[in-house]
């Protein structure tokens, strides 16, 4: 029996905003600008992304973060 066991730090999953590939993060260093390991782009940029249905569903469903939603029509005047 192992008495010294270590705990996994909490981590939290985010999808990224490039390649909206699911990766694990731990939440103690998300301050220090984590990076994709597929792509290598900045994964937190708190910037607004355009994503097609397969990416939502990735970014809505398998994310842990929560993600705030506009949808908008080009057509529309008062939503741009």
């Amino acid at each position: 029996m192992n008495t010294h066991a270590t705990s996994a730090p909490d981590s939290i999953l985010v999808a990224c905003p490039q390649c909206h590939s699911v990766v694990r993060t731990p939440s103690d260093r998300l301050g220090e600008h984590p990076k994709c390991p597929k792509c290598k782009s900045q994964l937190l940029e708190g910037r607004s992304i355009t994503l097609d249905a397969p990416a939502f569903a990735t970014h809505t469903g398998k994310g842990s973060l929560p993600v705030l939603v506009d949808f908008w029509a080009p057509w529309c005047g008062p939503a741009r």
